[in-house]
């Protein structure tokens, strides 16, 4: 979960996240996350984003002292919730998948306009900030 705080048409930018990891085994548990950012717009005025290498740094910094600190996690019946802030000074969307062992990453699905799961073959991997990637 990503909340937004602050004014919306300020670049600074800093986020509140919850992340909640069923399943977790210290050692072969992992979130894999990577931070993108606007870079520029294309001949159609989208936005372009890539990979801040900076800013993931910062996240896994930021996820890695929650793991470690009393009070920003905890662990009930297997499911470790973490709850920590990152300031990224811009406008960020975080793409993260986790794997609560090996060889298993969740979430691995596509969502229809409708909010129902496509079938058979077709998903996408991993949470655009705190939605499932591949609504369309």
């Amino acid at each position: 979960m990503r909340k937004l705080f602050g004014n919306a048409f300020s670049d600074e930018r800093s986020y509140n996240i919850q992340m909640v990891l069923p399943q977790f085994q210290t050692g072969s548990s992992e979130v894999i996350a990577g931070v993108y950012t606007a870079t520029n717009f294309d001949e159609a005025d989208q936005i372009i984003t890539r990979p801040n290498a900076a800013l993931t740094q910062l996240f896994r910094d930021k996820l890695r002292e929650a793991m470690q600190t009393p009070g920003a996690n905890s662990m009930i019946q297997g499911t470790l919730t973490l709850n920590f802030s990152v300031d990224f000074g811009q406008r960020a969307n975080v793409i993260w998948i986790y794997s609560p062992m090996p060889n298993v990453y969740t979430p691995l699905r596509m969502l229809r306009d409708d909010g129902s799961l496509r079938q058979s073959g077709e998903f996408v991997g991993g949470m655009l900030n705190d939605a499932p990637r591949g609504r369309m």
